[in-house]
Parts: structure tokens; C-alpha cells; sequence
């Protein structure tokens, strides 16, 4: 049984018919005309060695002039290809989102910060404010006796001296 492929639709290409294909251009490619006439004589005892037809040999032309390179491996190459640009694609969209995400934050950690001045400037103790109204209720209640002091001083009868009264 051959160990050979000679289907034409086939799109892997056996590494051995290659080997054999490669050997025999050489050969037969070869400068000196001795040298060729030896590979073609060498090509027929070869080819019916490995029972290497004419037909697998077109075969393999065919499959090299229509697959020059595994379409398997072409369709991973772009198939990752393919995904790598997505990848890079989402990865700027990553990036253009983390930094609106970090402007927000930003902007959410500023308000924060004004909300916290503000809310601590209301309800900061007013010392200041109770103290001056301390001071100026004590000062009141202070001029208020001496305002009632004078008044009455004022307003008193003169009394006269118990000596007077005594002589």
C-alpha cells in the first residue's frame, strides 16, 4: 500500500512527497548534463521504488500551485491576527474609560472635599459668638445696677444728719 497521497482536493501535503519533489529538481536542475541524464534515470528507479506515479506527481504540483502555504495555518495566523487588533481595540477603550472613570473620581473627591469644608463651617462651635453675647449680657446686668444705682441716688431725698437733730 502507498504511503503516498494522490488526491488533488487534499489541502495537506505529505512531507515525504515534498522531500521526494525537492530531491528530484535538484537533480534534474543539475548544471551538468551527466549529472541530469544520472537524476532522471534515478528519478524512474526512485519513483518505482516508492511507487511514486506520475499522477501523484501532478498531484503534488497542483497542491503546491493552489496551497502554497497550510490555509489552516493561515486561517489561526489570522484568526489571531484578527483578535490581537480586537484585543489592542479594547484595550484603548479600557484605557480611554479608566481615565474618564479617574476625571470622575476626581471631580466627585473635589465636591466631597468642598461638601466636608462646608458642612464642618456649620457646624463648627460659635465660641466666638456665645462668648460676645456672655460678655454682653454680664456687661448689661453690670450697667443696669449701676443705672439703677445712679437713678436712685439722684431721685433719694436729702436726709439730713440725726446730729442736727440731737443739739
Amino acid at each position: 500500500m502507498p504511503s503516498h497521497k494522490t488526491d488533488s482536493g487534499s489541502s495537506d501535503l505529505d512531507p515525504r512527497e515534498i522531500k521526494i519533489l525537492s530531491d528530484i529538481l535538484a537533480l534534474v536542475l543539475d548544471e551538468q548534463s551527466g549529472t541530469s541524464e544520472a537524476a532522471l534515470a534515478a528519478l524512474k528507479l526512485r519513483a518505482a521504488r516508492n511507487e511514486f506515479t506520475g499522477g501523484a506527481l501532478k498531484n503534488l504540483f497542483m497542491g503546491l500551485t493552489a496551497h502554497p502555504r497550510n490555509t489552516r495555518d493561515e486561517k489561526r495566523i489570522d484568526d489571531l491576527t484578527r483578535r490581537l487588533k480586537n484585543s489592542k481595540a479594547e484595550t484603548e477603550q479600557a484605557r480611554q474609560r479608566i481615565e474618564a472613570l479617574r476625571r470622575a473620581l476626581k471631580q466627585c473627591q473635589d465636591e466631597q472635599s468642598l461638601l466636608r469644608q462646608a458642612y464642618a463651617e456649620k457646624n463648627q462651635p460659635y465660641l466666638w459668638q456665645k462668648t460676645t453675647w456672655i460678655i454682653a449680657g454680664v456687661a448689661g446686668i453690670f450697667l443696669g445696677i449701676a443705672t439703677a444705682e445712679t437713678v436712685h441716688a439722684f431721685n433719694a431725698p436729702l436726709q439730713q444728719p440725726r446730729t442736727l437733730y440731737f443739739r
